[in-house]
């Protein structure tokens, strides 16, 4: 599975859940990032120009599917190593997904589904990799440290006073 944008957010806990059922996955993202995705068990591709061949050489066969978490250009250049280009998904960029043949995620916001996502993450089979926890009077310097685009993990605002 190829994951554009692996060293975000969503692309870390992605990477996370694909391994679990035994997913070889293969994403671009920043370099800067290459430890932090290796120790999930994936294989890092720097973004940038000629990523397509990177990815190419990582996997010659193509791939079985991709998740889309960038769009534009990006999805663009890699369309080609998608074996079933229906089994590419976004959550960035549905014209472009739907205009290349693949789709959108289907979002599922019920209790049951964040139920669920609760349950792997308090039995150990997926980290949310947090990086930072800042109080509720320190959330502008949380909105920094997520815009700076080099948040290492999930950034986290804490709203319990500390006694509980």
């Amino acid at each position: 599975m190829l994951i554009l944008g692996v060293d975000g957010g969503v692309g870390l806990v992605s990477t996370q859940i694909a391994r679990v059922h035994g997913i070889t996955v293969i994403g671009t993202g920043s370099e800067d990032k290459r430890e932090l995705i290796e120790s999930l068990e994936a294989k890092l591709v720097p973004y940038g120009e000629g990523v397509a061949d990177r990815i190419r050489a990582v996997a010659p066969n193509g791939v079985d599917a991709s998740l889309d978490l960038i769009g534009g250009q990006e999805l663009r250049d890699v369309v080609g190593l998608v074996n079933d280009r229906s089994r590419i998904k976004t959550t960035a960029d549905p014209a472009t997904a739907t205009e290349l043949g693949g789709g959108t995620v289907q979002r599922d916001r019920t209790k049951e589904s964040l139920d669920n996502l609760i349950g792997v993450v308090d039995v150990g089979l997926v980290d949310p990799k947090v990086s930072e926890v800042y109080s509720l009077d320190q959330t502008g310097q949380a909105l920094a440290a997520v815009e700076s685009g080099h948040a290492r993990g999930k950034v986290v605002i804490s709203i319990t006073d500390g006694n509980k």
